[in-house]
């Protein structure tokens, strides 16, 4: 049986206070009770000052789905808790069942801020039927844990308070407080891998076992534990084999059992980009970063990130925006922003930090590029010229930190690598480079 009182406990555990919530209202008897509990705790917890507002996400696929837009409307309107709608177009050619989700998820989303909390009425038998889409999908122990009660999403956070809930105490509490729901026709066409699962499949293998539901919640309990083991072992090899936790080193992945190895660049890749890699994604990043010769340059995308190697490490890093088109004219004192959220430069009188000379009539313009000259460099101090490809070697340079290289030019004199060193003629105590960067 639900309890408010469960759910109050449960609710202050993991939502704080002044907190923006958006819960997911489909009409149904899920959502229905959702609703009817946070209408309850909020008139019950004022100081608690939660914003909680109600979306009904209208698919398209029903012609009664205005009718339902309705029902919601009305529905939270005798619950004072605001209500939104938004309609979503799927494409029909494609899986629709896993179309509807992502788009729905989407249009949740964009009623929210980062640092929200979506809240859905998912339950223990969706639970079970996640099991077994998990299983069909050839999920390792994280998938076949199935959904977690909280977790973090890339908006906000996303709470689950029925979980351990099954659907008979739904119903019974949404019966005992007299509550109206819709019934989505489309739940008894088995067409739809979950609907075949709750309708053909578990009600057979409860029959057959009347404690299957039950034992397989707890088999996921136990997935979800032993997963969360691995990880807690597998970052300490990480933070053990890498610097600061973000490059692995190369040699040391190397020296890994097979099963290791693959699990430990799956949580690296998952830590740093939020993306879990795919098998296959796994066996090119040892085929070619790992086991590969030394002097070579692989690039492997994976989102909006790349795995690079430099000089027998592994790194993870932004799939960075191409900056050879960027020059900009600057003036000393003046502040210029460079693009693509790379940070601020300005060109300052800076006592401590001053390293910079020009002519004190300037005859010609400065400017800011990130294309290195095509002849030789002289850096302060150095009395031999080299290439800009063979002084990044020197400095330790990555390849693709390279192509992030402020070059700053007194007409087409090179003045300074912003960040690496300053050109033997412009070489002074009169003036520095204050460079501000955000990407980091």
């Amino acid at each position: 049986m639900i309890t408010y009182e469960d759910f109050e406990s449960l609710t202050k555990k993991h939502i704080p206070h002044n907190a923006s919530v958006v819960l997911g209202f489909s009409g149904g008897v899920d959502s229905c009770v959702l609703v009817t509990l946070f209408d309850n705790f909020v008139k019950k917890n004022k100081k608690f000052n939660l914003t909680v507002k109600a979306v009904y996400i209208d698919h398209g696929l029903s012609k009664k789905s205005v009718q339902w837009e309705k029902f919601c409307y009305n529905f939270c309107k005798t619950k004072n808790i605001t209500f939104y709608s938004k309609k979503i177009l799927l494409n029909k050619e494609s899986n629709i069942e896993a179309n509807a989700r992502h788009k729905r998820y989407e249009a949740l989303q964009s009623f929210m801020n980062d640092g929200d909390y979506l809240v859905t009425g998912h339950h223990a038998n969706d639970q079970v039927e996640t099991l077994f889409l998990s299983l069909k999908r050839a999920s390792g122990p994280r998938g076949l844990s199935g959904m977690s009660i909280f977790n973090k999403r890339d908006v906000g956070y996303h709470f689950r308070p029925l979980l351990k809930y099954p659907k008979d105490a739904i119903l019974e509490f949404a019966q005992t407080y007299n509550l109206k729901w819709v019934e989505d026709e489309s739940n008894e066409s088995v067409k739809f891998d979950r609907n075949f699962i709750r309708k053909d499949i578990v009600p057979r293998l409860s029959e057959r076992w009347s404690n299957f539901q039950s034992s397989a919640l707890i088999s996921m309990k136990l997935c979800s534990k032993q997963d969360s083991l691995l990880q807690e072992l597998v970052e300490e090899k990480i933070n053990f084999i890498s610097n600061s936790g973000k490059a692995l080193s190369i040699e040391k992945l190397k020296n890994m059992s097979e099963e290791l190895l693959l699990y430990t660049l799956k949580i690296w890749v998952k830590k740093l980009s939020n993306i879990t890699p795919s098998s296959k994604g796994l066996n090119t990043i040892i085929k070619d970063f790992i086991f590969s010769k030394h002097d070579s340059n692989p690039i492997y995308k994976i989102g909006d990130y790349q795995v690079r190697k430099f000089q027998f490490f592994l790194y993870i890093i932004p799939d960075y925006k191409d900056l050879t088109y960027f020059s900009t004219a600057l003036k000393i004192n003046e502040k210029i922003h460079l693009p693509h959220n790379y940070g601020q430069i300005t060109i300052i009188s800076n006592p401590k930090k001053n390293i910079l000379r020009f002519p004190d009539k300037l005859e010609y313009p400065l400017r800011i590029t990130f294309c290195p000259p095509k002849g030789l460099i002289y850096p302060n101090g150095k009395t031999v010229g080299k290439k800009f490809k063979k002084w990044a070697q020197e400095y330790n340079i990555p390849s693709w930190e390279r192509k992030r290289l402020p070059f700053l030019y007194y007409g087409n004199s090179l003045a300074a690598i912003v960040g690496l060193f300053v050109c033997t003629n412009f070489s002074g105590q009169d003036l520095s480079i204050d460079h501000q960067r955000l990407d980091k």
